[in-house]
């Protein structure tokens, strides 16, 4: 979800507020404080084992501390992380990812150093297919990169297959494969109302994933 930046700023705003007034003072201050930002030398270090400890249909999380970031982690504190993507090759070599974002407001393409040098990311780590999955991981890149131009989905509407959030696209992929059933949604109180949400936790700690790499990036 940054989804890692999962939330437009106008309701991550909203969000952030209503859980001052919970009591959450202290956690408010800390988010308007500026983010850490992925330096240039750790991000490119993170490229080469990236590049080469992966193969199209790998997933790639980040985690960062920009404001919808930190609201994301206060919804799903399991885990570090607040974004995923899915690798997918690159038309140049080496590989893009394939995500669903707030930036573009659509599942967009977006080259693997940009992914990694986002505002306020601190750290990322990718994850493989287990082999019991059935099917190569080169199925679901091809999968979602037919998804690309699909709206994003603000409203966090996990019934709504037309338009997508971070870790809905992620899900979604692996149960049209056959991987994985159907998710099960966490349900949030929010000022905006109840959401039922695929968290990054969820993803983590639900599909058949091994871990690839994990590293730095600020």
């Amino acid at each position: 979800m940054d989804e890692l930046r999962p939330l437009p700023r106008r309701q991550a705003l909203a969000w952030a507020a209503a859980a001052g007034g919970l009591g959450l003072g202290a956690a408010w201050l800390g988010l308007v404080q500026a983010p850490a930002q992925a330096t240039p030398a750790r991000a490119a270090q993170a490229l080469a084992p990236l590049q080469a400890g992966n193969v199209a249909g790998n997933l790639l999380f980040r985690g960062t501390r920009s404001l919808e970031g930190r609201v994301v982690r206060w919804f799903d504190d399991a885990s570090d992380y607040t974004h995923v993507g899915v690798m997918v090759p690159a038309s140049s070599g080496g590989w893009s990812v394939v995500h669903a974002t707030p930036d573009g407001q659509a599942v967009v393409r977006e080259p693997l150093a940009a992914f990694v040098s986002h505002p306020g990311s601190f750290l990322a780590a990718s994850f493989g297919w287990a082999p019991a999955t059935g099917r190569a991981p080169q199925a679901l890149a091809e999968l979602v990169s037919g998804w690309i131009g699909r709206p994003f989905d603000g409203d966090f509407d996990s019934q709504d297959p037309q338009r997508l959030y971070c870790t809905e696209l992620v899900w979604a992929a692996a149960q049209a494969l056959g991987w994985v059933g159907p998710p099960a949604l966490h349900t949030l109180q929010t000022p905006l109302g109840p959401k039922q949400v695929i968290t990054v936790s969820h993803l983590l700690q639900r599909l058949p994933l091994v871990p690839t790499w994990a590293g730095p990036l600020a």
